[in-house]
């Protein structure tokens, strides 16, 4: 998959860390990397990296801006780079901005040129900007948190996924605190007191 759509069910549950940690580990990797805050509500990408949130995604989107524009390449480490984009300025109308003809145009553009486009995107079961985007991207990845995010509220989130027939590529489980957890056993690997379906 080249185009990764990281969201959750609901705010809170570390998607926009993980978003970056990854983007940052495949960029590490040495890897041409794109890490876009595709939250036009309300992206803290910008703050994270202390950039301006403008020009952003939304800029480029409305024909404000062109794509080069908008990127900011990052150093990371010596030899190793990462660009963004932040969100932009907040428009009125974001799922709309996402699914538009301009949105199919600049995942075109960036996909040929980065091997690897992860997007930070609003939580699921607030806002439908990330399953219209998963429509569009190769795949999803639900970001969970141990402890806080409740079973329902994560399998709600997974029927907005395959509603929409997005990926679901697979889940992050973080925040967990491995002092206080068994992680092994007798039966094979599962994380004791999260989610156990047995």
């Amino acid at each position: 998959p080249k185009a990764l759509v990281f969201t959750s069910p609901m705010p809170g549950d570390g998607k926009s860390t993980t978003a970056a940690n990854m983007a940052l580990v495949l960029s590490q990797q040495g890897g041409r990397v794109l890490l876009v805050d595709a939250d036009m509500r309300r992206g803290t990408l910008d703050e994270v990296f202390r950039e301006t949130r403008e020009p952003g995604l939304s800029n480029v989107l409305v024909g404000a801006v062109d794509l080069d524009d908008a990127i900011r390449t990052l150093e990371m480490e010596p030899g190793h780079t990462m660009d963004l984009i932040t969100s932009g300025t907040r428009p009125p109308n974001p799922a709309e901005l996402l699914s538009s003809e301009p949105m199919g145009r600049f995942l075109s553009e960036v996909n040929e040129r980065y091997d690897t486009v992860v997007f930070d995107a609003p939580p699921l079961n607030v806002v439908t900007d990330a399953a219209l985007l998963g429509t569009r991207a190769d795949g999803v990845v639900l970001v969970a948190r141990a402890g806080v995010t409740e079973q329902e509220s994560l399998e709600f989130a997974v029927s907005q996924i395959e509603r929409v027939r997005a990926l679901l590529l697979g889940t992050v489980l973080n925040g967990v605190d491995e002092r206080r957890q068994l992680y092994y056993g007798g039966k094979g690997a599962r994380a004791h007191g999260y989610f156990d379906r047995s």
